[in-house]
């Protein structure tokens, strides 16, 4: 009897040890289940967040290249501006000429003075020497 009863109680501790088994099992499908999820909710997760550090890595490139450009127009528009108060600073100081004078226009200057001279020469040699004529 005694040997019945033991071998109930091991068969019930069996049938035990067997669904508790069973019930690992599938809790541990269950947890690879979980995992899987999760892994690829964590890949989605991480390509959702490449892709917002790349829009926004470009967004600051765009933002910061747009300020350059402006800046850069500025700087180089002021820059000259200042150069050439500078420079004629320094004309005026020095009593020169200012830079800006036409060349052209010293050229027809030129040209008029000396038709001028020319014109005035032939008068000069058309004229008639008074001492010449007396003496002819």
């Amino acid at each position: 009897m005694a040997c019945v009863a033991r071998m109930t109680k091991y068969e019930q501790s069996r049938k035990e040890v067997l669904k508790n088994l069973e019930d690992a099992g599938n809790l541990r499908d269950k947890m690879a289940r979980d995992v899987d999820h999760i892994l690829k909710k964590l890949e989605a997760h991480k390509r959702r967040h490449q892709n917002l550090t790349g829009r926004q890595v470009c967004a600051e490139a765009v933002h910061a290249m747009q300020d350059a450009e402006t800046g850069l127009e500025t700087d180089i528009g002021d820059l000259f501006t200042r150069w050439e108060t500078d420079v004629v600073a320094s004309e005026l100081h020095a009593q020169l000429p200012a830079a800006d004078d036409d060349p052209l226009d010293h050229e027809f200057d030129s040209a008029e003075q000396e038709q001028a001279l020319r014109i005035a020469l032939e008068e000069i040699i058309a004229t008639p020497e008074p001492n010449k004529e007396k003496a002819q």
